[in-house]
């Protein structure tokens, strides 16, 4: 064997161990990025979907996940799962005799992720009844979504996110009032409101995850838009 194949045979030889100890650095280049998995938390089934979040969705989940990857997991597992649907027979407003709308606001999110969009109002009748009318509502599935009336407003969140200690958040106070549980997540819908609640105690109505210990999105209540 001449010099020239000798020194050929050695150099395979060596790329060959190189690329053999050095396997795990170099295969996800040639694979490519397609089986990086991004929150491996996750059940299998569940990768696709998170993949298909909006870019702003799967950056709060991750920036969370650096943080409390349990937390993550729990409400990006929620939130992947079918949302509950109104059937569109019961959609529409009840329209009840006499009723008149006194109170309305538009929900604001808290997060990509803990958020909703719709206008609650608040219909009183002339027997002293009232209910809360969702309209067009939709909100990211959660555990123990609940609808609260409350004290909060932007200016009490403002607060919490600038404490001394650094930001808060939220939690429920013993003068929030539940009215139910949130019973879908996609429709318009209704929820009576005890006509014993002082209304001029509260200015918001909330959705709060008891599950999480988290609020979810809320609407400041003012006087109704003319329609």
């Amino acid at each position: 064997m001449n010099a020239r194949l000798r020194f050929l045979v050695v150099f395979l030889g060596g790329l060959v161990v190189a690329a053999t100890f050095t396997f795990n650095l170099w295969f996800p280049l040639v694979v490519g990025e397609q089986n990086i998995v991004l929150f491996p938390e996750l059940p299998e089934e569940l990768q696709e979907p998170f993949e298909a979040l909006l870019p702003e969705r799967r950056d709060d989940y991750l920036a969370l996940r650096g943080t409390d990857p349990a937390l993550a997991a729990r409400l990006a597992f929620a939130a992947l799962q079918p949302p509950r649907i109104v059937p569109d027979e019961e959609q529409a407003n009840p329209q009840r005799s006499g009723q008149v709308a006194t109170l309305q606001g538009d929900f604001v999110g808290l997060t990509p992720n803990r958020t909703a969009e719709g206008t609650v109002t608040l219909y009183e009748l002339p027997d002293g009844s009232r209910y809360l009318w969702l309209e067009t509502f939709n909100t990211v599935p959660g555990l123990g979504l609940r609808l609260f009336l409350s004290s909060v407003t932007p200016e009490l969140l403002l607060e919490l996110e600038n404490a001394e200690d650094g930001p808060q958040e939220y939690r429920l106070s013993p003068e929030d009032l539940l009215l139910d549980p949130l019973r879908f997540e996609v429709g318009s819908q209704a929820y009576e409101v005890p006509s014993e609640a002082d209304l001029s105690r509260y200015r918001s109505v909330i959705i709060y995850s008891t599950e999480f210990d988290l609020l979810w999105a809320y609407a400041l209540l003012g006087t109704p838009s003319a329609e």
